[in-house]
């Protein structure tokens, strides 16, 4: 009996390594595949968003880093019913005009929503950027910016 039932498991595991092996080299032509093109493409993708090091001129805020953050610090309201202290990330796009655009919080962890919708709105409405430039041409890129939070302490009365 047992010889029978370890036979059974053989075949069994056979089978699941046959079928693993099926759906592998099936599966292999459908994701490797690359869309083929019989013309030539003049024109370049709208689309395009350059990464920090693809470009040579970085995206810059008029005035610099600083003035940035004192803008925004400026502008920006602390929620009255929240009590947090953290950091947000928030990631946006800047076109090739120096439009901000599509603001998203890219951080990971909790933070209350009431913040991330301040960052939201305070990053929607910035004045428009120095863009990024590709081999002299102003071009769309993408820029993540750290906004850290911290209420001030209250000084104990006594």
């Amino acid at each position: 009996m047992t010889n029978l039932s370890s036979k059974i498991k053989a075949r069994y595991a056979k089978a699941i390594a046959a079928f693993c092996l099926l759906a592998m080299f099936l599966s292999v032509p459908i994701f490797s595949q690359s869309p083929k093109t019989t013309e030539k493409q003049d024109t370049v993708p709208e689309e395009i968003v350059y990464i920090i090091d693809d470009y040579k001129d970085k995206p810059e805020f008029p005035g610099g880093a600083h003035a940035m953050y004192k803008w925004i610090s400026d502008r920006l309201i602390y929620p009255e019913n929240v009590v947090w202290n953290g950091r947000v990330v928030v990631e946006f796009d800047i076109s090739e005009e120096g439009d901000v655009l599509n603001p998203r919080i890219i951080s990971k962890g909790e933070h209350p929503i009431e913040i991330e919708k301040e960052v939201l709105r305070v990053i929607s409405i910035m004045p428009k950027w120095n863009p990024a430039k590709q081999n002299g041409k102003s071009v769309k890129s993408s820029y993540a910016l750290p906004i850290t939070f911290k209420q001030a302490e209250e000084e104990p009365t006594e």
